[in-house]
């Protein structure tokens, strides 16, 4: 955890992405574990990266 800590607190670029890929990362695994726990429906691992660089795609671009 340490090393995310200092690799995310710069302001360059190249952490901005980092931050932005940790986050979405974290976000579609919470979603998926809920999804699993409260709606017994799971997505393949695939789908889920997928999503995520989907997501981070979006919002780079966008």
């Amino acid at each position: 955890m340490d090393w995310a800590i200092v690799h995310a607190t710069s302001k360059a670029m190249q952490a901005e992405v980092y931050r932005m890929n940790l986050s979405g990362a974290m976000y579609f695994i919470w979603q998926e574990r809920n999804c699993r726990i409260f709606q017994h429906k799971e997505m393949t691992t695939e789908v889920i990266i997928r999503n995520i660089i989907r997501e981070i795609h979006c919002r780079g671009t966008g």
